[in-house]
């Protein structure tokens, strides 16, 4: 299309100033990253894909799909104004896709401004192309990908194509059937290895619901104790009453306390300095463990 493309998830976005700016008023004031995708685009009318727009969480104080109200009508989106320069900005041509998995935790404001196109889960015979994109995908991003024939045998296509697993999944599995492909034919004199259906195994739990349980706890005050160091963490996603209300919580370990906790709704996130802010405690988490 001639134009730049920026696809910006929504799953991890807490508030609407992350994409349209954060005033100047605020020390860590920035123009957002629809400013910083039309500057380093270099186009007026670049294509921006919001990933996964039912998964957007955070304070309804500050809700993701605010600035979406005026950016998706044309005559609004003409004079927006971006709070961190403090000047209108013609944001009208830009050409805006989004994805979702559900309607339902959208409100009908945001609805109403897209043309929905509902995405079919593909057939038998889509499945076989859709396969073999993500094996040719393996094998071109792993140097020992040559090692492998260049296309995989009809009994592990049939195989995975039953199994119903995502795409994502799919991917991991076929990984690690290489690795037994590899150990199965360790120290024999063969060609380009070749996975086998039995290689390739369908994980047991793939479609059983993660359940949570933790207990109830007194904690520190925010004055007696204004900044955690946690570690072992991972962020969730809850829903209260209306599927659109959602927040994003930390769970992890204090391990000067030797006890779990899971924070207050996440109201910002630095990952520059890895730390998060709940309503009132500054939160630190170790960078290498990802979520």
């Amino acid at each position: 299309m001639s134009t730049h493309c920026e696809v910006i998830s929504l799953s991890g976005m807490t508030a609407g100033f992350v994409l349209s700016g954060m005033s100047s008023g605020w020390s860590e004031a920035r123009p957002g990253r629809l400013i910083h995708s039309l500057a380093q685009g270099k186009r007026a009318n670049p294509l921006i894909v919001l990933d996964e727009l039912c998964k957007s969480g955070g304070d309804k104080r500050y809700s993701t799909l605010d600035p979406l109200h005026q950016l998706l009508e044309k005559d609004t989106a003409a004079v927006f104004v971006n709070e961190a320069l403090e000047i209108s900005t013609n944001c009208s041509h830009i050409v805006w896709i989004a994805t979702a998995n559900r309607l339902d935790a959208l409100p009908n404001s945001i609805i109403s401004r897209f043309t929905i196109l509902d995405i079919k889960p593909p057939t038998h015979e889509e499945m076989k192309n859709v396969l073999k994109s993500i094996y040719q995908k393996i094998r071109r991003n792993h140097k020992w990908g040559e090692r492998f024939t260049e296309e995989l045998s009809p009994s592990v296509t049939e195989k995975i194509i039953e199994s119903n697993l995502e795409p994502r999944v799919i991917q991991r599995q076929l990984i690690s059937a290489a690795g037994s492909a590899s150990l199965r034919n360790r120290g024999q004199s063969v060609g380009q290895h070749v996975i086998l259906a039995d290689d390739f195994t369908i994980p047991e739990n793939i479609n059983k619901k993660a359940t949570m349980v933790v207990p109830f706890f007194s904690v520190a005050s925010t004055h007696d104790e204004p900044v955690e160091s946690i570690i072992d963490w991972s962020v969730h996603e809850v829903s209260f009453g209306e599927p659109s209300e959602r927040t994003h919580h930390l769970v992890g370990y204090i391990a000067k306390q030797r006890l779990g906790r899971v924070s207050s709704a996440i109201q910002d996130f630095d990952r520059d300095k890895m730390r998060i802010k709940t309503v009132a405690v500054v939160r630190e988490f170790n960078s290498e463990v990802q979520f």
